[in-house]
């Protein structure tokens, strides 16, 4: 029998992927606990064991490691729910089972859902209370920092093989009051009109259920084909309406993928702005430095030309007053030595001056060179500030845009919720629209076509 078994494993599985990789394996029955969050229909069980006794078990049982109370491993079935029943039921002791690790208790609901939607014929309720609970179950798990790559809608359209349009129009079952979501768990009320029903209120429901009950709950008669092919009026509407909502959407993602293109560029702006600043800072301050060096040579130069001249003065006085005395040979001597030290007193301030005014307009030609450098950078600077300032002119265009499709988005949906409150109005018998509601109407539909 076991040969059996396994002969059954490789060849429900082996279109699927390679044997080698499924890491079958046999687990005591005993250790296998059900599902708690199992809450689908088991049937057929007794023709399921006998399909597995005479041609064996085509696909393992789907079960995640879990550690009981006394740390012990036990396994906890994730898919496999009617397989493991009629193993059981077989009396076998071995369950073949493929085991995932590290499952977490959210994650093994949705991989159970998931596993119901590709293999149960599921009724448009079942669907319905699959999305409200995948919706639920993928937003504990962003509260808990597990981060959900794109939008959760699209991430059930994945699991129950469903368009994102098709997610929405399911998710509005559960809106329908318990009576109508049994007529459509029942086959007896089309999703196509329970999708309209959902959007009225629970009283307004309940009238809708109350004339369905009376004429027999048949859909079919001629109540509800009138209910409903007044429905699809507002369904074409509706579908206009989302081809604006899509559209709009569109534009909004297009301007905010713009925006956080512009804030990249701004704040790329802002780095190389800051850092042109810092750049043009350090020359200013180089510049000070160097015209301070300036001023303190030209006072060197003042300070020591004054010395100099003073003590060449002196020299003429001290020279002027020896030219008084006799004239004597001692006199002459001095007078000699006097003249002689005069001269080099007068060619020391040239030197002085020599000296000083080379280093003044060597330290001239460099702080002129900065400053020429620091001008260029200050006119870079001011051009790349334009750009930035310009930049930040467009995004603010961007953002108010954006605030302009978010208004059109809100219009939209209070449009829809009109179009949708028309549409129950003219399944009640007798109701006749007013000409002022008229008159509104045509007010909207006049602003809607203004030129912008």
């Amino acid at each position: 029998m076991r040969d059996n078994i396994k002969k059954g494993i490789l060849a429900g599985l082996e279109d699927i992927e390679e044997v080698s990789s499924l890491q079958v394996k046999d687990i005591d029955i005993n250790l296998i606990d059900t599902n708690p969050n199992n809450l689908y229909s088991i049937s057929n069980i007794e023709d399921l064991a006998q399909d597995i006794e005479e041609n064996g078990l085509y696909h393992p049982i789907l079960v995640r490691l879990i550690n009981n109370c006394y740390g012990n491993n036990r396994y906890e079935i994730i898919s496999g729910e009617r397989r493991y029943q009629a193993i059981k039921k077989l009396g076998w002791s071995k369950v073949p089972c493929i085991i995932k690790e590290n499952v977490s208790d959210l994650d093994s609901e949705i991989m159970l859902i998931q596993a119901n939607a590709k293999t149960r014929e599921l009724t448009d309720m079942e669907k319905a209370r699959q999305i409200k609970r995948l919706e639920e179950l993928y937003k504990a798990k962003k509260e808990k920092g597990e981060y959900i790559q794109g939008k959760i809608r699209d991430k059930i359209g994945q699991d129950m093989g469903l368009s994102g349009v098709q997610v929405h129009r399911y998710k509005k079952l559960n809106d329908l009051i318990p009576e109508l979501q049994e007529l459509v768990d029942n086959g007896t009320l089309p999703m196509s009109t329970a999708e309209h029903f959902a959007d009225m209120t629970i009283d307004e429901q309940k009238v809708i259920f109350e004339a369905l009950k009376n004429k027999g709950v048949e859909i079919g008669r001629n109540e509800a084909k009138e209910i409903k092919d007044r429905l699809s009026r507002a369904e074409d509407n509706e579908k206009r309406l989302a081809i604006l909502e899509d559209k709009l959407k569109s534009k909004e993602q297009e301007l905010e993928s713009f925006k956080e293109q512009f804030q990249k560029d701004i704040q790329a702006k802002d780095e190389q702005l800051k850092a042109q600043q810092e750049i043009i800072n350090k020359l200013q301050n180089n510049i000070d430095s160097k015209e301070n060096e300036l001023i303190n040579l030209k006072n060197e130069l003042n300070n020591r030309t004054i010395n100099a001249e003073k003590l060449r003065d002196e020299i003429k006085a001290e020279l002027e007053r020896t030219l008084q005395l006799a004239n004597n040979e001692e006199n002459n001597k001095a007078i000699d030595e006097l003249k002689a030290k005069l001269i080099e007193a007068e060619n020391n301030i040239k030197l002085i001056k020599d000296e000083y005014e080379e280093k003044i307009l060597e330290k001239e030609k460099e702080i002129e060179s900065l400053k020429e450098e620091n001008d260029m950078l200050i006119d870079d600077y001011e051009k790349r500030l334009k750009e930035k300032q310009h930049k930040e002119i467009n995004q603010k265009t961007i953002e108010l845009n954006m605030e302009i499709l978010a208004l059109c988005n809100q219009a939209n949906t209070l449009l829809k919720t009109i179009v949708n409150k028309i549409a129950h109005c003219n399944t009640i018998e007798g109701f006749k629209m007013s000409d002022e509601v008229k008159n509104a109407i045509a007010s909207i539909v006049k602003t809607a076509n203004i030129n912008l």
